[in-house]
């Protein structure tokens, strides 16, 4: 089970989080910021990581078809 968030000024930037399927291991979540035009995807551990990889994401060009402008 997991739930996403993806950035609606650029679609192709996600953030999905896995919960865990066993109720006794409560807390034990893991979260990936996800390029899904790349590809790439980044396990993270702090809002620091996430930003680093947010600013990175920026520069590389979106997907053919999923630009806003």
């Amino acid at each position: 089970m997991y739930r996403f968030f993806i950035l609606y000024a650029k679609p192709w930037l996600g953030v999905e989080e896995y919960l865990p399927t066993d109720a006794s291991q409560a807390g034990d979540s893991e979260v990936y910021a996800i390029n899904y035009g790349t590809r790439r995807m980044q396990l993270i551990q702090s809002i620091e990581d996430l930003q680093y990889f947010l600013k990175d994401s920026l520069y590389s060009r979106p997907p053919f078809g999923l630009s806003r402008e």
